[in-house]
């Protein structure tokens, strides 16, 4: 059985009395009005055009993408569903509180109909602050199995583009504003093999951009 869990997140002017944040306060005050249980998230980032500008783009009118990794998603699923069950497409809807988080975690990780997908799971048009959100949720193990052996190049390869990041929550291994070691290795670890990788595919003689791209 599931320990039992408030019904209710908590009030904003408590949420973030204990977070360790980087770089946008907009944005994470963006999670904060989805109400999401950021207590389970352990590294947040936000990505794509809702969070980095491009020109001649209107970032405001754009959809803000966040990814949200977790030592144990379904536990996040556990508390998200209680408290903001209509984020959750009709069919999550339909079964009872732990036959729901314990398809929603199989599917999430495993999938039926995507088996060798990125193991995520997507929440999309969610309001927040006059905004949209889109939240993908994942284990630390899926995460960082993808940053190393890039099986899908689904979150490495997002990570070889510039992201936000939003949030990190604070444990005994984390240094200043960073997540922790594990995470940020990893996250360091793709970056330098993209590079390597980079290097083996170009000409002898190459550009910034050609590198770049």
């Amino acid at each position: 059985m599931f320990p039992p869990f408030s019904k209710q997140p908590p009030p904003e002017n408590t949420q973030n009395s204990s977070l360790n944040i980087c770089c946008n306060d907009d944005y994470l005050d963006l999670l904060f009005g989805a109400s999401l249980p950021l207590d389970q998230v352990c590294y947040a980032f936000a990505y794509g055009s809702g969070a980095i500008p491009q020109k001649g783009e209107n970032q405001k009118e754009k959809m803000v993408d966040f990814i949200l990794v977790c030592n144990n998603s379904m536990l996040f699923h556990q508390k998200n569903q209680l408290w903001n069950p209509a984020h959750y497409s009709l069919p999550w809807r339909l079964f009872k509180t732990e036959r729901l988080i314990n398809n929603l975690y199989w599917f999430q990780r495993d999938g039926f109909l995507f088996p060798k997908g990125a193991k995520l799971f997507y929440n999309t048009l969610i309001p927040s602050r006059g905004r949209l959100i889109k939240y993908g949720v994942i284990d630390t193990e899926d995460f960082e199995a993808d940053l190393l052996d890039w099986p899908k190049l689904y979150i490495a390869g997002r990570l070889h583009k510039p992201v936000l990041n939003v949030l990190v929550w604070p444990n005994d291994q984390n240094l200043g504003q960073e997540p922790n070691r594990p995470i940020w290795q990893a996250i360091n670890d793709n970056r330098w093999m993209a590079v390597q990788a980079a290097l083996l595919l170009l000409p002898e003689k190459f550009s910034v951009k050609e590198f770049l791209s």
